[in-house]
């Protein structure tokens, strides 16, 4: 969206004479106010954004150290396993749509941000099932080309597959957490999905709550078409924390420090990065990884091979639409 208003002060307030509009003046001051993102976001929303953030750090966190575990093996010619490579890459998938969904929500996008929490909802159920079944997790990383993951998909994950293999992979992990197995993967995923199919599947409801965010509160008709920040998202961001509810299980014990010390040659003490110290060092965490991965040793040793030729036809898919 572009910065700069596109109209003139003296230029809206014709048009807003020629339409009969009441208080031109303050209209104006109000459309060019939302247009240049000067919105404020709702406290309450603030605090919801902050949550989520926390888990945005986490999941950075597990997926870089699921990393740190890879390039460790290496160092000591053992071959990493299919289930932390799946780990690793399913993390950092979860990662950035979390970061995609808190920029929707702080940018007042709250249906485009819902969407994402479907597509969400199963990569948590796939990374369940590449975390406890190592054999599920062989075929899923063997699954490269497009259309190998098209069979995949087929077999393993549609008409409700693979929702059923994560639920019963967990119950037989994590038998004594009823409220996840008899709760979450039941009554609050069906009461979820059905609710989040009118933000993927076309709802004329909810098209119209794109453009009247705040529909039903004392901003009702307010537009949103360019953005507006809403309390409803404190909802989209409770969904988004409660679907990773089974993760929080799933690496409670993950032995963070493991992976982390090859950083101890770069000066870092990682005993700081214990307990409640692990959020006030991920910026220095990540920027010595970053600086770290970008040494061309390390940097071809990532575990890129199994994925490189999915990675070429991705990129390469849209050229012949750029170049008819």
């Amino acid at each position: 969206m572009p910065k700069q208003f596109p109209w003139t002060r003296n230029r809206a307030l014709v048009l807003f004479e020629k339409l009969k509009v009441e208080n031109p003046a303050e209209k104006y001051h109000e459309l060019r106010k939302r247009w240049v993102g000067a919105e404020k976001i709702p406290p309450e929303l603030k605090v919801h954004l902050v949550l989520g953030g926390a888990l945005h750090q986490w999941l950075e966190l597990l997926a870089t150290c699921h990393l740190m575990e890879i390039l460790n093996l290496k160092n000591q010619g053992t071959a990493h396993g299919d289930q932390t490579s799946a780990s690793m890459s399913l993390l950092a998938h979860l990662a950035t749509d979390t970061g995609a969904i808190l920029s929707l929500c702080r940018a007042g996008y709250d249906v485009q941000a819902r969407s994402l929490i479907r597509g969400i909802i199963e990569r948590i159920d796939l990374l369940i099932c590449c975390k406890l079944d190592e054999p599920f997790a062989a075929e899923y990383v063997a699954a490269g080309s497009f259309e190998e993951s098209r069979d995949f998909f087929y077999r393993k994950i549609t008409g409700g597959k693979l929702a059923k293999q994560a639920k019963k992979n967990f119950k037989t992990a994590f038998p004594e957490n009823e409220e996840i197995h008899e709760w979450l993967f039941t009554e609050w995923r069906d009461e979820t999905l059905l609710m989040l199919s009118a933000a993927v599947h076309t709802n004329h409801s909810i098209s119209f709550i794109s453009f009247f965010p705040n529909i039903g509160g004392k901003a009702g008709f307010d537009v949103g078409l360019n953005g507006r920040p809403s309390n409803i998202s404190r909802r989209t961001i409770s969904l988004l924390i409660t679907a990773f509810m089974p993760l929080a299980h799933l690496f409670s014990s993950y032995p963070y420090l493991a992976f982390v010390e090859p950083l101890s040659k770069d000066g870092v003490d990682i005993n700081e990065l214990q307990g409640a110290r692990y959020f006030e060092m991920l910026s220095v965490f990540f920027v010595l990884v970053n600086t770290w991965l970008k040494n061309p040793q390390i940097a071809n040793e990532l575990p890129l091979q199994e994925c490189s030729a999915s990675v070429d036809q991705f990129r390469n898919s849209g050229d012949s639409l750029l170049n008819p």
